[in-house]
């Protein structure tokens, strides 16, 4: 499910592409992949413990055409605004969309862990998107099924910014986005996958 999401950013050759919470940095390995090792790729996660982890892996697979970090969104915003063709942000979330695979990360999940990263969420949409160029694309993901956390933070984005959406085109198992058709939200009971909104 989750490498679904730079499937669907088909970063091309030679482009400027940032996955802004990249660890463990499948997304950011997948980009350089589909790129040919060409262009720049900038893997960044706020957590220094897993951005040593996405360094490795990286490193690990030879890629040779990203950069990591290990900063702020929004201090990457201040500096590089305008300069990226294609930005990842699989934002932090509740998770209920991992409950299926780790047994455990139910107990992690409560309403104000919700409230808490929506909050987040809002702050990083508008910082991501600050990084596009003019015509530029952003995907915008989690793994969780949260509304609060999903179509309610795109529709943030649309109403404080000159964004508009891209219609992903129909995938097997998907289900289209709680009154947004542009969104999709992949289920475990559709789609072979954990959960995902996209």
């Amino acid at each position: 499910s989750a490498m679904l999401v730079t499937h669907l950013l088909n970063p091309q050759e030679n482009e400027r592409v940032i996955d802004l919470c990249a660890a463990p940095g499948g997304k950011a390995t997948q980009a350089s992949i589909l790129m040919k090792n060409t262009g720049l790729v900038i893997a960044n996660d706020y957590n220094e413990k897993r951005s040593e982890i996405l360094s490795e892996n990286v490193e690990r697979l030879g890629i040779t055409n990203t950069i990591v970090l290990n900063n702020n969104i929004d201090k990457i915003a201040n500096h590089f605004g305008g300069y990226f063709d294609k930005v990842i942000l699989d934002a932090p979330c509740s998770g209920e969309g991992m409950f299926r695979k780790n047994d455990l990360s139910y107990l992690d999940w409560s309403i104000d862990k919700v409230h808490r990263c929506s909050e987040i969420q809002r702050e990083l949409i508008m910082h991501a998107y600050s990084l596009l160029k003019k015509d530029g694309i952003m995907v915008y993901s989690t793994c969780t099924f949260e509304k609060e956390e999903n179509e309610d933070i795109v529709q943030y984005l649309l109403d404080n910014s000159n964004a508009s959406l891209i219609y992903i085109k129909e995938i097997e198992g998907a289900i289209r986005g709680i009154d947004m058709k542009e969104a999709i939200r992949l289920y475990p009971s559709h789609f072979k996958g954990e959960g995902q909104f996209i």
